[in-house]
Order: C-alpha cells, then structure tokens, then sequence
C-alpha cells in the first residue's frame, strides 16, 4: 500500500552541493586518517566543491624540504579520482579557496614547485581523461618551504579598531564598511605583496 502523501527523499547529482558534499566528508577523512599515519605533520585535508573531486587541498607543518611532495604523492596515489594537489602551510585555511590561492601567488614558483605524473589510471567520469582512462596528476608545492625569508604583513588590531570606529561614525555607509573589516579576522594584507623577502617554497625533493 503507498501512502498519498508519501515524500520522496533525492540527492541533487552532478556539480551541487548535496552530492559534492556527500562524496568529500568521507574521503577528506579517510585521507587524513591515512595521511597522518605516515606524515603527522599533515593538518587539514579538505576537497573544494569548485574541483568537484578532482581536486585537493592539504596543509602540513613540514619538517623538512620535500615533505610537501611526498605528502602531495601519497594523496595522487591513494586517491584514483584526484588530478591536482595543492600543499600550503598549516597557517593557510584550506576550506577556502581564496587563502589557498594566495599562498599559491605568494609561495610558489612553477619551475620548481610542480610535480607531474603522466599514464595513471583515472576517473571514468573526467572528461578529458584518455580514450583507455588513463590521466596525468600533479602537484603544485605552494609552502613556504625551510628558507623561506619573507614575513607576512599585517595591519594592528588597535589599528583596524580605530579604523572601524571612524567608519562607524560616518553613518550607514560607514557602517557597511567597518562590518565588512570586522568580518575579516587577524587583518592580514593580501596580495602578490603580503610576503616581502626572497625565497620561494623550496618543494625539492
């Protein structure tokens, strides 16, 4: 017998929240599990949505130079569906997009700091997979790496306080603006500019 007033309870397939969300949970925890057995200095593992699987994120306190690619080679290896890794360091979020690509901008140098491997078994559902399912992977070491000089700017908080009690004295307009730097957390600057110095993330094996 069904009832009239049954309710049918459905996932949202493809590139949304509900499926991409279902599928990240459990794999950034197995990985992470996983990780931490051979690297403790792994700290975050997290899969963006805007990579729909294919892409990973994971911090790490490294200990010495080369650890990130290591760290980057286990993650290509253990998961068949991943294509791009990107290492930063455990001070960087990596459940937001905007502080990972920072640190890519502000870290990382192409020549010396991306690793690619050709010819593994991927995804049946990567598009641009070849005709036999095989891809190529790569990782993109995006830490400050052991000789890494530069020093990130970052504006006081009795600083950023005063600034919002003078946007709040203008009125409304001002308002909007002091909430939006109150949202904003430690005040750092970023941009190409938020790390002064040389250096680079030094991700050689």
């Amino acid at each position: 017998m069904q009832r009239k007033d049954a309710m049918l309870v459905d996932v949202v397939g493809g590139n949304s929240a509900e499926h991409l969300n279902l599928g990240r949970v459990p794999r950034e925890s197995e990985m992470v599990t996983q990780l931490k057995e051979r690297f403790p200095g792994v700290t975050a593992v997290h899969y963006p949505s805007s990579g729909t699987h294919f892409h990973a994120y994971v911090a790490l306190k490294q200990a010495r130079d080369g650890e990130a690619r290591q760290v980057m080679l286990g993650l290509l290896g253990w998961d068949p569906y991943l294509k791009t890794v990107i290492a930063v360091d455990d001070d960087v979020d990596v459940t937001r997009d905007e502080e990972v690509l920072w640190a890519l901008a502000a870290h990382f140098q192409p020549h010396r700091d991306t690793l690619v491997i050709d010819g593994l078994p991927g995804s049946a559902l990567d598009p641009s997979a070849t005709a036999s399912g095989t891809t190529s992977r790569m990782g993109l070491d995006a830490t400050r790496g052991m000789n890494f000089e530069g020093v990130r700017a970052t504006i006081a908080v009795a600083s950023m306080e005063r600034a919002v009690a003078w946007l709040e004295r203008l009125g409304p307009a001002g308002g909007k603006g002091a909430r939006s730097l109150t949202a904003g957390g430690g005040w750092p600057i970023s941009g190409f500019g938020a790390f002064g110095g040389g250096g680079g993330s030094g991700g050689q094996a």
